[in-house]
């Protein structure tokens, strides 16, 4: 019998063919003795509510008629006669029952018997038959070389004939014409058996079930998990969810092999063969994303179920990790508490009933983030916050960061008045699906746009960076953090960057052009050019240029060697761009695939001025641009997503540069700075699969960076980058030697070096000179390896005995997820978080020690 029994179960009686909703708990009802439970996406709310005419259910329905249908449909072909459905078992008009049942998610899910996934594609594939056919494909390569004719191969009839199959008969899966694949020499049975596979497997995890908030925790907790496949006619089974995920990891190990297969097979590759590299290059970046997400999944539910219910309490990088796989790909919440109240499963006790109802119904984003994260950090005992940009206000709680009055992107949940069953459709009152569709459909045409907005917004805004900070102070509101203080010099600004809304394109809700503007602080002025001579620099930037498809590529290179002369001055360009470049992975349109080459960020500049740029010569400060970029399609960086998509960022330096790019281009520029600790890679895992991760999107606010937020912030939008060494006019000597010396003489190198010890702070913050004389800066490490993990006596386990095998990159990275800048006004108060630092390690005379944070 199911150790836990929910309040209501969707009954379906074979004999009769009719549904109930049934109280297995009540006097006198049936005996249960399992029961299934079903996780599905509910799709956009209807605005007229339905009633449906299943016994026990006396409240109205908001989701999809043609949903109901299906869960139904899914009880009678599989045989179920328990099954637990959120819609029909939980009355979602009542409050006070949700804030009873919410929280026993996971004995719900952990009770069931089985979970059944509700998916809604278009094709239904046999997953044993993808695993089947990818063994095949890695038993082709083991055989034979990249450059083998396999039908002269020492190999069996039978593997003969399915290679012709998949070269001649079956549709063809390779994204690139099939006559030009031809001339590569490349076996092509090889090429559309893995491509058939992978695309399989990628259709999979795009499908909108795996972006959704509430799916993330019934993926986490359910037990013996099954998909199945909803299309207008039938419901399909297309096997165990486990399977799939599996499928993602074996999927990129074929990318990889094939990739290495047909590359070292060769000394000289053809063009079409580099094309056909570059394809499979693409596929192991879409699936080495993929399988980190999924291993991240994994990682958490062997931390769940080897720890139990309060699991949470004692396993402090399991619950980061939770934060790290529910973030790194878009997740979307339809209404603001459903962010958190979609992880109470996973955190199963963190919030009593009536602590849920007079914290978690709020639709106060900031609300809803503080009462989190300090339940968390109480029932805890460790101080759980995010990698942010603090206000520095003086205030219990404080290093918990939330923003000042805002509007989120998220729409304010509207009341689900009682309409009675006046003005209600009935639930057969339709002829068919296509008839509900076309309803529905309807019904979105004329949502508002406010009603709409919930796809702006994703979790990566909240959960982005999670860190645990330390440990908290018993029964106060106090961290007890291990921190490097007594920071040499004071933090002085000399850059700002502001972040501002921008429109969408005009093909509807597309995301925004890529422009780039840059305007050297010397355009304007003159430059000698001989003796007694000089030339006025011209202005370009007025003039926007559009750069086409098969342009694209170079002059992102461009951007991003402009981008590093700016950010990181004095540093290797090449290696800056490269990693900037590397992390924000753009894609982009175009009419000729040499266009987007392998090693394209080295190639697409090759022969020009810009493929070896070096301090002496580049001179940006008389430099100027404005391009527009129409063609790129999708970036993989996870700063670019729903809610910074539509963000523009303006930088402007001290000496009078401007640099106006997107929102992912400009912060992933500021995490790719020589000593940054994010790294070169957005996210490292620890040797349970745990993801950390390391892109910086936590950066920049404690919230959401939408369009409201930005119209109603004061200095919010406004960030100041300060320096706490090195000269920080070193620009403005930097742009005088680019006046004063010819284009053909080399620049020399300051004396006094570029700004060193860099940290992010609000537009607000200020330190005058009467400050030096008391106030105190430090910075805290967030890594899982970081100092005060160890001090409290963190467990390390198998992690530490490896630490001899990373490397110095991965050391930082494990050491570091991004350090928070700290500050206290006199030696008897407490720390304040002021800020993040850019720099991963800032010069210090005091050194590390526990130190106590507000």
């Amino acid at each position: 019998m199911a150790s836990v029994l929910p309040l209501r179960l969707l009954r379906y009686d074979a004999a009769s063919q009719s549904f109930a909703v049934v109280q297995p708990n009540a006097p006198g009802a049936p005996r249960v003795q399992s029961f299934d439970i079903t996780s599905y996406t509910w799709g956009l709310k209807r605005k007229i509510p339905f009633k449906t005419k299943i016994q026990g259910v006396t409240w109205p329905l908001y989701l999809s008629k043609k949903k109901l249908r299906n869960i139904k449909k899914l009880m009678v072909q599989d045989g179920i006669e328990y099954l637990w459905a959120d819609c029909v078992c939980i009355n979602q008009s009542d409050d006070a029952e949700k804030a009873r049942e919410v929280p026993k998610m996971y004995e719900y899910y952990r009770s069931a018997r089985k979970c059944h996934i509700l998916l809604e594609i278009d094709e239904v594939w046999d997953p044993q038959k993808t695993v089947a056919n990818l063994g095949f494909v890695g038993h082709v390569m083991s055989q034979t070389s990249g450059e083998a004719i396999t039908s002269e191969a020492k190999m069996t009839q039978n593997m003969v004939d399915s290679l012709s199959e998949w070269a001649n008969t079956a549709p063809w899966a390779f994204p690139m014409d099939k006559s030009i694949v031809k001339s590569a020499s490349i076996d092509m049975g090889v090429l559309n058996c893995y491509s058939t596979c992978v695309n399989q497997v990628k259709a999979v995890f795009d499908n909108v079930y795996f972006q959704r908030v509430w799916t993330y925790q019934e993926m986490l907790l359910g037990k013996n998990t099954t998909l199945w496949s909803v299309d207008k006619t039938t419901l399909s089974c297309v096997g165990e969810l486990g399977v799939w995920m599996d499928l993602a990891t074996d999927s990129m190990d074929k990318a990889a092999k094939l990739y290495h297969w047909i590359n070292d097979s060769r000394h000289l590759k053809t063009t079409t063969q580099r094309m056909i590299l570059a394809l499979i290059n693409y596929d192991n970046d879409i699936l080495g994303y993929l399988k980190v997400v999924v291993e991240g999944i994994n990682a958490a539910r062997g931390d769940i179920i080897n720890g139990g219910p309060l699991w949470w309490k004692r396993n402090h990088k399991g619950v980061g990790n939770v934060f790290s796989s529910i973030s790194i790909i878009p997740r979307k919440a339809t209404w603001k508490p459903d962010t958190f109240t979609g992880l109470l499963g996973v955190f199963s006790g963190l919030f009593t009933p009536a602590e849920f109802e007079r914290d978690m119904t709020t639709t106060d984003l900031n609300a809803l983030t503080f009462a989190f994260f300090k339940q968390l950090s109480i029932k805890t005992g460790q101080a759980w916050t995010k990698l942010a940009i603090g206000s520095g206000e003086d205030r219990e709680w404080g290093w918990i960061p939330v923003g000042t009055e805002y509007e989120d992107v998220i729409p304010e949940k509207k009341e689900c008045t009682d309409h009675g069953l006046i003005g209600m459709g009935d639930e057969e009152d339709f002829k068919s699906d296509e008839e509900e569709d076309r309803i529905e459909q309807e019904e979105r045409d004329g949502t508002d746009d406010d009603d709409k907005s919930d796809d702006q917004f994703t979790t990566t805004d909240c959960f982005s960076g999670v860190i645990n900070l330390g440990i908290l102070k018993q029964n106060t509101s106090l961290a007890k953090v291990y921190a490097t203080t007594g920071l040499i010099g004071s933090p002085r600004a000399y850059m700002k960057i502001s972040l501002n809304q921008v429109p969408s394109t005009s093909t509807g809700g597309g995301r925004p052009d890529f422009n780039f503007y840059f305007r050297g602080c010397n355009c304007g002025k003159k430059i000698k050019t001989g003796t007694l001579k000089t030339e006025p620099i011209l202005d370009h930037s007025e003039q926007v240029v559009e750069v086409s498809g098969d342009e694209t590529g170079g002059y992102l290179v461009q951007f991003a060697t402009m981008l590093g002369s700016v950010f990181d001055p004095g540093e290797d360009l090449g290696i800056f761009r490269k990693t900037l470049l590397e992390k924000l992975q753009p894609y982009w349109d175009f009419t000729d695939p040499s266009a987007r080459p392998l090693n394209w960020i080295d190639r697409c500049v090759s022969g020009t001025e810009w493929e070896n740029p070096s301090y002496e010569y580049l001179r940006h400060h008389n430099m100027s641009m404005h391009y527009r970029l129409r063609h790129i399609t999708d970036y993989l960086s996870r700063l670019e997503n729903p809610s910074t998509r539509n963000i523009s960022c303006r930088v402007e330096v001290n000496c009078g540069c401007v640099i106006e790019a997107p929102f992912s281009f400009i912060f992933e520029g500021l995490t790719a700075v020589h000593g940054s600790p994010l790294g070169t890679r957005s996210a490292t895992q620890d040797g349970a699969n745990r993801i950390i991760i390391r892109d910086g999107l936590g950066l920049v606010n404690p919230g959401g960076v939408g369009k409201k937020w930005l119209e109603n912030s004061d200095h919010n939008n406004v960030l100041r980058l300060v320096a706490f060494g090195g000269n920080i006019d070193a620009h403005k000597w930097h742009a005088s030697q680019c006046r004063s010396h010819k284009e053909s003489k080399p620049l020399p190198r300051p004396d006094k070096p570029w700004p060193t010890g860099r940290a992010l702070v609000r537009d607000g913050f200020s330190h005058s000179v009467t400050d030096g004389m008391l106030r105190d800066y430090g910075y805290a490490e967030t890594g899982p390896d970081a100092r005060q993990t160890q001090r409290r006596g963190g467990d390390g386990g198998d992690d530490n005995k490896h630490q001899d095998e990373l490397s110095e990159e991965e050391k930082m990275a494990r050491k570091s997820c991004g350090n928070l800048l700290i500050c206290r006004s006199n030696p008897m108060s407490p720390y304040r978080l002021i800020g993040v630092c850019v720099d991963g390690e800032i010069a210090s005379k005091k050194g590390q020690d526990v130190v106590t944070i507000r």
